[in-house]
């Protein structure tokens, strides 16, 4: 007989160490990142990660710009429309 794990659904730990990405898992997944991100240290690695993901923004601008820019027009022109409809509303 295989020695099975019982899940329980709706606790932090199924939604991280068993990957479970069922509503339960997710919304205490959320709930636990929102108390989190409260706390101290929460609100430090928050501004870290934004910060990062900023720059790896900026890099990826740089990069589609530099080996794409007929692309990057497009998405620039496509950007502006956008902004355009949106202030028309």
């Amino acid at each position: 007989m295989e020695n099975q794990q019982q899940v329980i659904h709706g606790l932090y730990a199924t939604y991280t160490n068993l990957s479970c990405r069922c509503d339960l898992c997710r919304a205490s997944a959320a709930e636990y990142m929102r108390s989190y991100r409260k706390t101290n240290s929460g609100k430090v690695n928050a501004r870290r990660s934004q910060a990062l993901a900023n720059e790896r923004g900026k890099l990826a601008i740089q990069w589609m710009k530099d080996n794409n820019p007929s692309e990057w027009e497009e998405i620039v022109k496509k950007a502006h429309e956008l902004v355009k409809k949106e202030k028309q509303q």
